[in-house]
């Protein structure tokens, strides 16, 4: 039983950036020492060539009168630290300094090296081509007011690899308005609250490993991230691992992460318009690949702020994307007393295909919801209602629950002609959760083949949505309920199309008899 959700992915080409080449060692290097820094002006690099640290630079700005201690002002450059690091004298006043900045040239690279204590962004690139950041240590910049970290804006064909960028307000990295940007072999990890975005925060709520988005003049296309780690980051009201397209104009096009991690982001409990905390996000995404990602242990310790569609710890959150597939995922152990507890959502996405993925151990501590894998659109208005063409294949949820909410391995709702196949769901209150809370009916045309639902506490599955043609095939409902009752493994709506459906006590050799059609409300 094929959707077209499962044969588009099946041949989803998501377009990679060209091949990069780190530039190999400079045989003339022109020495910067820190007299040269800590000059007016800073360090002007105004002509090709390559550039080397004599030594560990701590750059004053209130001699030099800079906002950055070395300037790329020439194309065709490398600036190589040797291993030293560049630091700003602290502390300081005024406003934010940047280590290395540059603006509209083409070809450069900065490597080999530490950049640190800067209350601006350690690199700040705008308006530029071909770049190559590599094998760098990112610690302690930005304030929180001032977002630090790797800043590359409005530019293209990127290189960020062996990247380290630590404990930075904000974020450890945000490209916004690239295209052709490859992110490999680097740690975005316990980056700190920061003034990400100032016109729906005030000072330090928000902070993340890395922002990827589009800027009101260039659409982000073609970003590929792999083998890298996005833990530990936190936001007064929203921290996450990594999230893309989130404070977006443009949509973002072409998006592939694979074997990297999300893990124990987290915010701290202050309320705010945004109260997440997720490891990675998409928005407004066509064309994306996600393969062999965890992203698991978020935190959401504190109750929900006043906009529930985004109050809670979820591993994946992939919002009003097309044409996407999640292949081998892991979402476990997200957490929080928030509005929900996910796995993994999908909220108004079109041509989806999920597969070999497991979501396992998410607990609402609260009132809220807790769930594996959720399509729930939360009636949040920035998401469309309905989404399309989305498919769980091969999935499994276990063990998610809530102290007192909503909660089992799959919730299926705000979406048509989409299906849950060959899936594992066990160890829940509800197995397969169908639900339609906003009329008229918006799931619908669904179908539910081969699943298996076993010791869910209260259904093997509910579906409480009338009228919907949601139709099921072949699945099997083993020990679910309260034993020894059999009146709570399934529970369906008169009416509902059922083609074949098999029914056990599981482990019993002599099973009782009993009508499996009598606990259906099925009306022949």
């Amino acid at each position: 039983m094929s959707s077209p959700a499962a044969l588009f992915a099946s041949s989803l080409q998501v377009p990679l950036p060209p091949a990069f080449k780190e530039p190999g060692s400079c045989k003339n290097q022109i020495p910067i020492a820190s007299k040269d820094v800590n000059k007016a002006g800073g360090f002007v690099i105004q002509a090709p060539g390559c550039y080397m640290l004599k030594g560990n630079i701590i750059f004053d700005p209130s001699v030099s009168q800079s906002t950055s201690a070395i300037t790329i002002q020439s194309s065709n450059v490398t600036l190589n630290l040797g291993g030293h690091k560049l630091s700003q004298l602290m502390p300081q006043s005024g406003g934010p300094i940047s280590g290395v900045t540059a603006n509209s040239i083409s070809s450069i690279s900065i490597m080999n090296g530490s950049i640190g204590d800067f209350t601006g962004a350690a690199i700040g690139i705008q308006n530029s081509n071909n770049i190559v950041v590599a094998n760098l240590t990112i610690l302690n910049t930005g304030l929180p007011m001032a977002n630090g970290g790797l800043q590359i804006n409005d530019s293209a064909n990127i290189l960020v690899s062996q990247v380290n960028a630590i404990s930075n307000f904000g974020s450890g990295m945000y490209l916004h308005g690239v295209t052709n940007a490859t992110v490999s072999n680097s740690h975005f990890d316990n980056n700190l609250p920061g003034n990400v975005a100032p016109q729906f925060f005030t000072t330090g709520q928000v902070g993340a490993g890395a922002y990827i988005d589009s800027s009101p003049s260039t659409e982000t296309d073609t970003v590929l991230v792999r083998d890298s780690t996005f833990n530990g980051n936190s936001g007064d009201s929203d921290g996450g691992g990594m999230e893309i397209g989130i404070y977006s104009l443009l949509p973002v096009k072409n998006v592939t992460v694979v074997r990297s991690t999300f893990l124990n982001n987290f915010n701290n409990g202050i309320q705010g318009l945004f109260n997440d905390a997720s490891g990675l996000v998409l928005l407004f995404v066509t064309n994306f690949l996600i393969q062999d990602v965890v992203a698991s242990g978020q935190r959401h310790p504190g109750p929900p702020g006043p906009l529930l569609a985004v109050a809670g710890a979820t591993g994946f959150s992939i919002n009003a994307c097309n044409n996407g597939l999640i292949v081998n995922g892991s979402a476990d152990n997200n957490v929080g007393a928030g509005y929900s507890s996910l796995g993994m959502r999908l909220r108004g996405c079109n041509n989806v295909l999920v597969k070999n993925s497991h979501a396992s151990g998410n607990i609402n501590t609260s009132f809220g919801q807790a769930f594996g894998f959720s399509t729930d659109n939360d009636n949040y208005i920035a998401f469309p209602p309905v989404g399309t063409s989305v498919v769980f294949d091969a999935c499994v949820a276990q063990n998610n629950n809530s102290t007192s909410g909503l909660a089992g391995g799959f919730k299926i709702t705000n979406v048509a002609n989409s299906t849950l196949q060959y899936s594992v769901s066990q160890n829940n209150p509800i197995g397969i959760y169908v639900s339609d809370a906003n009329a008229p009916t918006l799931s619908f045309n669904n179908v539910f083949n081969g699943n298996l639902v076993s010791k869910n506490t209260l259904y093997g599955i509910q579906d409480t949505v009338g009228g919907s043609n949601n139709a099921y095939s072949d699945n099997i409902a083993i020990l679910n309920g309260t034993s020894p009752a059999l009146d709570n493994y399934v529970g369906l709506p008169a009416g509902t199309p059922i083609i074949t459906w098999s029914f056990t006590t599981g482990f019993s050799p002599t099973p009782p008899n009993f009508d499996p059609l009598a606990n259906l409300s099925i009306v022949p």
